[in-house]
């Protein structure tokens, strides 16, 4: 016999090697052992995570001469022939393939007969939620009245495309993506069984890349062997998946902390010029500041000498990840993610959010007094009534609702204005709306009953976001936006015409001093 993969050569034969499935597998084993077996099982999942190996090993036991309790024996003829495909009492059906009502047909007129060799005859139906909706209703009879000796396993990536009708007449597992821990200690065993000699750092890649199904983990596993000659190293790895190693991705981060976009144009078109996947690239980026903004707010170990604030690790963490999304469908996916890397540069010198509603806030309160500016003397900005926002180095005061209300109101066009500089889709669903009401922090904006669909998208929390630090970057304190539907409320369409900036307000909106 020839070659055979590594994810067929070591394929689950019994229970107890089915990887990450404890839930499906002690249920199985307990009906088993109590005789109370469903006549219909639906197995939903990802791909590779063992619906069909299970499936294949229900068949085993049920039909085993020689069970050990719940476990085949895996040594008798029935058991033998069901493991090489042989076995005349399970039928496996590729749905896929075989999708139409002829086939279901046929299927139903076959099971009329005893088994020939086991006790049950056992039909596995691959990727069932391909049938035709035809091929499903004469299913549907079926599973209603099956014969005593028939026992249906479906399985099934897409259970929501499988029709109600069938789904209750099966009883449901839903197989669960492995754990990159799961796929290493199995890949682990497979190597030292196979002599495939498996550097660790190689190990983690490939069950990282294989994104919870150990059949994918298997097959580059099979991959790597196969190109290093049974050794199988990191760099191998990175070789065969067009992924690049950590280092690369800490070099670029660290460029990113210090923002020199140059260095990171210099890394993409090096990485360009080697074949590497871009995309796989940002990918690699958006994980590695995903770690540290958790290490940074649940206050890890060690952050690797990142210095950016997590308000800022936040928003680098955004924009690439925006990036990452978008380079699957640009033409030229290099443009995307060379503008994102650029722009995410620029976030270090962005202050906190808190720092900048606080200077704001003292900025307009002194104008408002009569008093000086920061740095020109010694003078108090009066205390209006109102509540005090949080965050910053203290306490400042806020004035009340009413005031702020007709504040935002006063500048509305300004916030319109810089929120389309920063996203006009977000600008398009903001011009449909109105400042509402204040209620200690929270704007909330009013949109007319036309206009619902709008208020949703802009509730959004990525629109909202926007909207929120428009805001805070204008007005006192820290914003909270929020949205709603006013009956008789018309829409007005925001005014062309620019708005002449006092000096208070330049300050306010674009941050510094009054020298003069």
């Amino acid at each position: 016999m020839g070659y055979q993969a590594l994810y067929r050569r070591w394929r689950p034969q019994r229970f107890g090697e089915v990887v990450g499935q404890e839930h499906v597998v002690r249920t199985l084993k307990n009906a088993l052992l109590s005789g109370r077996l469903a006549h219909a099982y639906l197995f939903c999942g990802p791909r590779g995570t063992g619906k069909t190996s299970t499936a294949k090993i229900l068949a085993k036991a049920l039909n085993c001469r020689e069970r050990e309790e719940a476990e085949p024996c895996n040594r008798c003829p029935n058991c033998r022939g069901i493991t090489a495909g042989t076995s005349l009492d399970v039928v496996e059906i590729d749905a896929a393939s075989h999708r139409g009502i002829d086939e279901v047909r046929e299927l139903r007129e076959k099971m009329r007969f005893s088994p020939v060799e086991a006790g049950y005859r056992v039909y596995i139906i691959d990727e069932v939620h391909m049938l035709t909706t035809e091929a499903f209703n004469a299913l549907l009879k079926t599973l209603e009245e099956p014969p005593a000796h028939v026992l249906f396993v479906l399985a099934t990536t897409e259970p929501h495309r499988v029709p109600l009708t069938i789904l209750s007449r099966c009883q449901r597992f839903d197989f669960r993506p492995l754990t990159a821990a799961e796929i290493a200690g199995r890949l682990r065993e497979v190597a030292a069984q196979a002599g495939v000699e498996l550097e660790e750092g190689a190990l983690l890649l490939i069950a990282r890349a294989a994104g919870g199904s150990l059949r994918d983990a298997l097959a580059l596993l099979d991959q790597a062997a196969a190109y290093g000659n049974m050794v199988v190293t990191a760099e191998h790895v990175h070789r065969i998946l067009g992924t690049v190693e950590e280092e690369a991705v800490r070099e670029a981060v660290r460029a990113l902390v210090e923002g020199r976009a140059d260095a990171l144009l210099s890394q993409v078109a090096a990485l360009a010029e080697e074949g590497k996947d871009l995309r796989l690239f940002a990918a690699g980026l958006v994980a590695h500041l995903r770690d540290l903004l958790v290490e940074r707010v649940c206050g890890g170990a060690g952050t690797g000498g990142v210095t950016l604030h997590k308000d800022q690790l936040l928003r680098a963490l955004t924009i690439l990840n925006r990036a990452e999304q978008e380079m699957k469908w640009a033409t030229q996916p290099r443009i995307v993610l060379e503008v994102a890397l650029v722009e995410a540069t620029m976030v270090r010198e962005v202050p906190s959010l808190y720092e900048v509603a606080r200077r704001l806030e003292m900025l307009e309160e002194r104008l408002k007094g009569g008093g000086s500016l920061p740095g020109k003397g010694n003078g108090q900005p009066p205390a209006p009534a109102g509540h005090r926002a949080e965050g910053g180095g203290g306490a400042a005061l806020v004035p009340p609702d009413g005031r702020l209300l007709e504040e935002i109101r006063q500048r509305w066009p300004q916030i319109l204005d810089l929120v389309r500089a920063r996203s006009v889709p977000v600008y398009s669903y903001l011009v449909r709306s109105r400042p509402h009401e204040v209620r200690g922090g929270t704007l909330v904006l009013a949109f007319g009953p036309d206009d619902d669909m709008l208020k949703n998208r802009l509730a959004e929390p990525l629109h909202r976001q926007v909207v929120e630090e428009v805001l805070e970057a204008v007005m006192p304190g820290r914003w909270e936006v929020r949205t709603a539907v006013v009956e008789g409320l018309v829409p007005e369409e925001p005014e062309e015409e620019e708005e002449e900036l006092d000096a208070s307000s330049a300050i306010r909106l674009f941050g510094g001093e009054e020298l003069i």
